[in-house]
């Protein structure tokens, strides 16, 4: 478990551990750069991969990658369905890509602040990367500062996981919504 104001960073490895991350890392809650925030980060300028299970444990759960790097989720990643939503927010200017054959189940929203949230989801069953809504841009940022790229179709739920609410998208004015040729029934949009 990587705990509150610390982080763990990966750098040009692939790990098939089981990790809980609660809230923003080291650096979370110091001033409005967060560009290095993240309690799970990928640095060094290369790809490192985490093949085992993200569990969101805090209510804001940071991850990151910094410049030229990239932080694959192979996994799973998940959160308990009582206690409240637990919102998973991409920081750092780098890439983080969510892939593998297994849904991500959470019900807090996917904000992407900066950098590059790739969605790569394979599989049965649709909508596997994005459960819930999602939040691109921060309207700080500058133009395209958070992009969200589908590397596959069907990878952002219509609906909630429990299928009874429209999710909704919002892009805000930093941010890119890059269907990259690929195809998705979205909720609602929010521009």
């Amino acid at each position: 478990e990587v705990q509150a104001g610390a982080a763990l960073e990966l750098s040009g490895v692939t790990t098939a551990e089981n990790f809980a991350i609660r809230e923003g890392g080291v650096g979370f809650g110091n001033g409005t750069d967060i560009s290095s925030a993240g309690a799970l980060r990928g640095v060094g300028g290369t790809t490192s991969t985490v093949a085992g299970n993200v569990e969101l444990i805090a209510g804001n759960n940071l991850i990151g990658a910094a410049t030229g790097s990239t932080l694959n989720l192979a996994g799973q990643i998940m959160a308990p369905l009582s206690g409240g939503n637990r919102r998973l927010i991409k920081v750092g200017p780098g890439t983080v890509e969510f892939s593998g054959a297994l849904p991500n189940i959470y019900t807090g929203d996917t904000v992407v602040l900066q950098g590059r949230l790739d969605l790569n989801k394979t599989g049965a069953g649709a909508d596997k990367a994005v459960p819930s809504s999602l939040v691109i841009g921060d309207n700080i940022g500058g133009d395209n500062a958070a992009e969200v790229r589908l590397l596959g179709s069907n990878q952002i739920a219509q609906l909630n996981l429990f299928d009874v609410v429209i999710n909704t998208i919002t892009l805000n004015s930093s941010g890119v919504l890059n269907f990259n040729g690929n195809s998705d029934v979205i909720g609602n949009l929010v521009l």
